[in-house]
């Protein structure tokens, strides 16, 4: 049972036209000059908060500067619980398009409970990040991405509803129009009982969710959490209803950062009974990617200084070649990818240079190619976007994607909601 329930949120005390100056976009999208570019816009803006620079003393810095804002006014709390109606408006491949869902606190459920269910792994260094976070300013800074199923349209109508209000706040960052409208009362009661059955996927916040679940866990051992009451017994989470054509999934680019003696040969001499290997003239090389005849064959574009369309044989058996495997993450190109290519060969066969393999990744095109041209790569893979389908399927059946394998688009917003615990 989900138990997504309305909060207190706490939210930047500034008109729309100033809003800008003060969000931000997640935190592990940003590099170290967009941090720069976005304090010189305010040195109140959340990233000072979310992604706080500097030593061992970092954390607690951001949490003196979040207590700063908080005594100040510059960040208040709601009156009253609310769920927050969350919409972004954009354009996709020259057509607008939005997504919808809300915005509320989504009690913390074990991974094998099988209420809240991930897609993604993680990474051990990025919890430890965002623990220490969580420790110091007891608060969930951005929310994190998530989906369910709505196949009656019963929440999409409350989504809806609210929707064609005024906004609470609204603001348009790189081409995206964010905006909130809060949900309180007999409505927020409808939208907990409606979330009752649902299971919830996680889109974006893997690491957060476990984050979150790590902290709940040391509080407990501090005898702060007696019972489910306690606000660290939730996340703060947007929920998005997958029955939406908003909903948008770019691919996730891998560079493999130049292993000492990459030898092109050797990797396609173990990989070729595998896959049909055909060069792809540089200008079409998108479009190779992308003009599969057969929507069901695994395929991704391979780049070292010239393209190659990988394409795995039609007679491989996937079943012997990955039996840990479902058949869901067999049909994946990404899972395919690691399985036999980056986790296989090059740390299988090739294993003298595995050591030294480390993994880039990017949702541009262009900068995988150019550390590849630089010589910071030995070699770069690109793949086609996952499907929110796939998602779903892999999730459902208790498996996770490689890491980075999904990029949802748009990225929420930091700052225009936080939730203090």
């Amino acid at each position: 049972m989900a138990l997504f329930v309305p909060f207190q949120g706490v939210r930047y005390r500034v008109g729309d036209a100033e809003l800008s100056n003060y969000v931000c976009p997640p935190y592990d999208v940003i590099n170290d000059a967009e941090r720069e570019a976005l304090l010189n816009k305010s040195a109140d803006n959340i990233v000072a908060i979310e992604l706080p620079s500097g030593g061992d003393g970092r954390y607690d810095d951001a949490a003196a500067h979040l207590a700063k804002m908080l005594a100040s006014g510059l960040l208040l709390p709601d009156k009253n619980n609310c769920f927050y109606v969350y919409r972004m408006d954009f354009t996709t491949e020259l057509e607008p398009a939005f997504i919808e869902g809300v915005v509320g606190r989504l009690k913390l459920e074990p991974v094998e409970s099988g209420v809240v269910l991930p897609h993604e792994g993680t990474y051990k260094h990025a919890k430890s990040d965002r623990f220490e976070l969580m420790k110091s300013t007891a608060a969930n800074i951005s929310p994190i991405y998530s989906l369910f199923s709505d196949p009656l349209g019963e929440v999409r109508s409350m989504i809806r509803a609210a929707a064609e209000r005024v906004p609470a706040a609204s603001v348009t960052v790189d081409g995206v129009t964010h905006s909130i409208y809060p949900v309180r009362g007999n409505r927020a009661k409808q939208m907990t009982d409606a979330f009752l059955e649902k299971t919830i996927i996680i889109a974006d916040g893997h690491h957060r969710y476990e984050t979150a679940l790590n902290y709940k866990a040391w509080r407990e051992q501090l005898g702060e959490i007696v019972d489910d009451s306690h606000p660290a017994s939730y996340i703060m989470t947007a929920c998005m209803p997958l029955e939406q054509s908003g909903l948008t999934i770019f691919p996730t680019h891998r560079a493999l950062l130049n292993p000492a003696g990459f030898d092109r040969a050797a990797l396609f001499g173990a990989i070729r009974d595998v896959f049909e290997i055909t060069e792809v003239e540089g200008r079409s090389a998108r479009q190779a990617l992308g003009s599969r005849s057969d929507p069901n064959e695994t395929s991704f574009l391979y780049y070292d200084g010239a393209f190659c369309l990988l394409k795995l044989r039609p007679q491989t058996d996937l079943s012997k070649l990955m039996p840990e495997k479902s058949d869901a993450l067999r049909k994946l190109d990404v899972s395919v990818l690691h399985s036999l290519v980056i986790d296989g060969v090059l740390s299988g066969d090739l294993r003298a240079d595995a050591a030294q393999i480390k993994v880039f990744y990017t949702r541009d095109f262009d900068e995988a190619t150019e550390l590849v041209d630089s010589g910071a790569a030995c070699c770069a893979f690109f793949l086609r976007p996952t499907k929110v389908s796939e998602v779903a399927a892999i999730a459902s059946g208790g498996e996770r994607m490689p890491q980075k394998s999904t990029y949802f688009y748009p990225k929420l917003l930091t700052g225009l909601v936080i939730n203090k615990m």
